[in-house]
């Protein structure tokens, strides 16, 4: 995980959430940081409080109290962070990405149609070893989501957003014609 990445999209809203998932005693199993759309798990590092992200992502003094810090359980119901999860499957990730208003988007075409993810949603995962899959999930509320993982062990979940209006019909008008009729 490329800590300086997530601190970046924390930055950008000066706003973290320092997630817990606690085992079968209640002892803390993992941690991770909710950052904006997604939700990064922490590895390697020691159990923290949500203040202790500020010192992680270098924030200076002066500017700590404009920051919004949140400590609390991590929500199954919002998403499963378990590594493996019964019915998800692999994420159609067509390879294009969108420029729209300064920002770069990836399409998902999910069970519930296509949505897109912010690319910055990526940029912290590792996927250097080259065993880097996206997965597809659905929460309790019905609303999909998406698991990065290496190998087997679950480091993100991805919320992608629903297309805005605007760039609908910017795909259409470019792309609505192209066929082999």
């Amino acid at each position: 995980m490329k800590i300086k990445r997530i601190a970046a999209i924390c930055k950008s809203q000066k706003k973290a959430e320092l997630w817990t998932r606690p085992d079968h005693r209640g002892e803390v199993a993992a941690q991770y940081i909710l950052a904006g759309r997604a939700v990064y798990r922490m590895q390697g590092m020691p159990v923290m409080e949500a203040e202790h992200l500020l010192g992680l992502f270098d924030i200076p003094g002066k500017d700590r109290d404009d920051w919004q810090l949140e400590n609390r359980l991590a929500d199954d119901t919002l998403c499963n962070l378990a590594d493996t999860e019964n019915g998800e499957r692999e994420a159609d990730l067509p390879n294009i990405i969108i420029q729209w208003h300064g920002e770069s988007y990836r399409p998902v075409i999910t069970c519930r149609g296509l949505a897109v993810v912010n690319t910055e949603y990526f940029s912290p995962l590792d996927t250097s070893d080259g065993h880097f899959a996206i997965m597809e999930r659905v929460n309790a509320a019905g609303k999909v989501y998406l698991a990065a993982k290496v190998g087997l062990i679950l480091q993100a979940a991805i919320f992608p957003e629903e297309i805005p209006e605007g760039m609908q019909q910017e795909i259409s008008r470019t792309f609505g014609g192209i066929g082999n009729d």
